[in-house]
């Protein structure tokens, strides 16, 4: 998994398609992915939120995405 705020979005297909190769392979496998994405993004926010202005509206952006994207 990479998240970081000079990171730009990566398209989901893509990445959707590489999570087999990293032993994601199932449901469970998949939530648990999904919810680390989730935690590592939000934290990045907290360490970095008052530096780099346009990462962090960019950041702010993706954790709205991904919070409000269903876990399947």
């Amino acid at each position: 998994m990479v998240e970081h705020l000079s990171a730009r979005v990566i398209d989901d297909e893509w990445r959707v398609a590489l999570l087999p190769d990293h032993g994601i392979v199932d449901d469970t496998a998949r939530r648990r992915f999904l919810a680390a994405q989730r935690t590592v993004a939000l934290s990045l926010l907290w360490k970095r939120g008052d530096k780099r202005a346009d990462d962090v509206e960019f950041q702010v952006k993706w954790v709205r995405e991904l919070m409000n994207s269903s876990f399947l």
